[in-house]
């Protein structure tokens, strides 16, 4: 059974932060170039002042079209890198300020919240021992207590920004999956929620409709769940949506798909799988359902489920079209005296047998 995972999500949550980052980056970075540009003019450098014209008008138009880009990692990296070896650059450069270092410590949060854990720490260490390199270049090694003590706080913030900003990136990414998961998963069952399915099914008949196989939605109920609630509590009734969600993970295959789509309400997608392929594993599962009895203390209850089937594309081609002909064969189910499954709109296969039979 396929199991319903984050990693979408996480990756789409992580890339709207990426976008709204760089959007800001680049236009508060086109807005300083301008502003530079009108001191190298005035100053007489005004080579460097078109230079730096023109590359705030690039950047200025990158901003406009970052929401439109199918991925931005490459212009993440056609900035970020750039701009590192810039800052390199003026610790370095003649008449640089002992300084100018400090904005190396901007190279980490930025690599990290643009790029991630893995890839900020990859282009946040280099870049920072570079820098020391650079520093140690310029100025040389400290003479005395004092200098050695300033280059002492200037390496030791670095590693703490560094760790830090580490740590963060850790947190923000398990937030991201837990967010996710929770978007995507029954809290009660485990099993995908209604959402998640429907995105499944979506996804499975896009490409169902690319190859010409066949899928199964199959649309199933506990029979008389209400009675369980009311006889027995709540909680009994939770317990029995979990003892047929566990009927449903060992009974369906790895390949297939499984949500809770109601309160007991269950919806499964047989993926490459012929109607007539499909009977006998619902009726495997129907008849592990009957036999697993649910044990409330002292008592034992029984439980049963219907079950209504609709293949792709013979009972239609969309989502709604399979759901509307599979809940029709389920309330004909419920109608036929539950604990059954139907795959057509003629006949049923009996709870205690496995030929069909007319309603």
């Amino acid at each position: 059974m396929s199991k319903p995972h984050a990693f979408d999500t996480t990756v789409g949550l992580f890339e709207t932060g990426q976008r709204s980052m760089m959007l800001y980056l680049l236009l508060w970075t086109a807005a300083v170039l301008l502003l530079f540009a009108g001191l190298q003019w005035q100053d007489g450098n005004w080579l460097f002042a078109g230079l730096e014209v023109a590359c705030s008008l690039l950047l200025a138009f990158s901003a406009l079209r970052v929401r439109r880009m199918s991925r931005i990692t490459w212009l993440i990296y056609a900035y970020l890198l750039p701009t590192s070896a810039f800052l390199l650059y003026i610790i370095v450069m003649p008449d640089a300020s002992k300084t100018a270092f400090v904005w190396l410590y901007s190279i980490p949060p930025l690599a990290y919240l643009l790029l991630g854990k893995m890839r900020g720490l990859l282009i946040s260490v280099p870049f920072l021992m570079l820098g020391f390199a650079a520093y140690l270049s310029q100025f040389g090694w400290p003479s005395n207590a004092h200098q050695m003590i300033d280059l002492g706080n200037a390496v030791l913030c670095a590693l703490a920004i560094l760790v830090f900003v580490h740590l963060y990136e850790s947190r923000r990414q398990e937030a991201y999956a837990a967010l996710a998961l929770q978007a995507r998963v029954d809290s009660l069952t485990g099993l995908a929620n209604r959402a998640h399915f429907q995105q499944t099914l979506q996804h499975g008949l896009a490409a169902a409709e690319r190859s010409g196989l066949p899928q199964v939605l199959v649309i199933m109920d506990i029979d008389h769940f209400k009675r369980i609630n009311d006889q027995y509590g709540h909680q009994a009734g939770d317990q029995a949506l979990q003892q047929v969600s566990k009927c449903l993970r060992e009974r369906v295959r790895l390949s297939d798909s499984v949500g809770r789509i109601g309160g007991e309400e269950f919806a499964i997608l047989l993926h490459n799988t012929e109607l007539h392929a499909a009977e006998p594993m619902i009726q495997a599962l129907r008849e592990q359902i009957a036999n697993t009895p649910l044990q409330l203390g002292e008592d034992t209850l029984t439980l049963s489920a219907t079950f209504g089937l609709a293949q792709w594309p013979a009972d239609g081609r969309s989502m709604n079209e399979l759901f509307r002909k599979a809940d029709m064969r389920l309330y004909r189910g419920k109608q036929g005296g539950r604990n059954r499954l139907v795959c057509d709109d003629h006949s049923s296969l009996s709870a205690n047998h496995t030929s069909t039979s007319q309603d």
